[in-house]
């Protein structure tokens, strides 16, 4: 089993709000391909050249007995697209279970 975490901001690079409607359709998106998801709301933080950034991210959280890295590696590409990111980042870590 995989867990699968996809790193998405919450403002765009103009500051402005993202819009409810992409969240709408990454969620639409992530039930579509895993049944169901969970969201947590966090901030995230890198040095630029000129300073350092902090931003309000939204994580989502997907487990999966299949490998749908490929499906979700999509997803983040669209992401990046379309909220206009350097790097939107997808993460998959193998879940162990102790039965």
């Amino acid at each position: 089993m995989y867990r699968f975490t996809l790193t998405v901001p919450l403002k765009l690079n103009t500051g402005a709000d993202v819009d409810t409607a992409h969240f709408n359709l990454i969620e639409g998106r992530l039930i579509a391909i895993c049944g169901g998801f969970t969201r947590t709301d966090g901030v995230g933080g890198w040095d630029g050249e000129e300073r350092r950034y902090r931003e309000p991210i939204a994580l989502y959280t997907v487990d999966s007995q299949d490998d749908i890295g490929a499906a979700l590696y999509m997803l983040a590409e669209y992401v990046a697209l379309v909220l206009e990111q350097e790097s939107v980042y997808l993460t998959r870590s193998p879940i162990i279970s102790a039965d």
